[in-house]
């Protein structure tokens, strides 16, 4: 049982990735964004929420989340957890992490994945970034794996979808 479970997940490997188009490969710093980072900016752009692990530092601290974004602060369009997931939660300083979503097509507004923004700081204390883009085909439903730059752990993953 256990070999055949195996054999069907290297199966699915490479369709884990082909469901995500890699827009920065190996990251970037983020004191030095490439000019492709701009696509977060376009206006039709939303963001749904956020996935984070990790300590944070803030004017009154440091803080360690370990949740969805919405959990501690409903700023975004949608709540993480009932279309689109992650295993970072239960993973610790993990340097890949799975991501799946699965939209209704009747969902009013009309929410799909359309970029993923993951972020990390690296050993040498370097805020470090990587840019996902889901292609059309797989806005609705899909999964794929995501990382920072393929060592640093992933601190947060962005959700954002294409307001019409």
């Amino acid at each position: 049982m256990k070999l055949k479970l195996i054999l069907i997940l290297i199966a699915l490997t490479p369709l884990c990735h082909a469901q995500l188009a890699d827009l920065t490969p190996g990251g970037f710093d983020m004191s030095n964004p490439p000019k492709i980072y701009q696509k977060l900016f376009d206006p039709r752009l939303r963001y749904m929420d956020q996935a984070i692990q990790g300590v944070f530092q803030f004017p009154d601290g440091e803080h360690y989340f370990n949740g969805w974004g919405s959990y501690y602060e409903p700023i975004g369009d949608l709540e993480g957890g009932i279309y689109f997931f992650t295993n970072l939660f239960v993973l610790k300083q993990a340097s890949s992490v799975q991501v799946w979503w699965s939209f209704p097509p009747d969902l009013q507004p009309p929410f799909s994945l359309a970029m993923l923004f993951v972020s990390g700081r690296t050993l040498d204390n370097r805020n470090w970034g990587h840019l996902y883009q889901v292609p059309r085909g797989h806005r609705l439903q899909g999964l794929g794996t995501v990382t920072v730059d393929g060592r640093t752990p992933v601190r947060a993953i962005v959700y954002y979808w294409y307001a019409q």
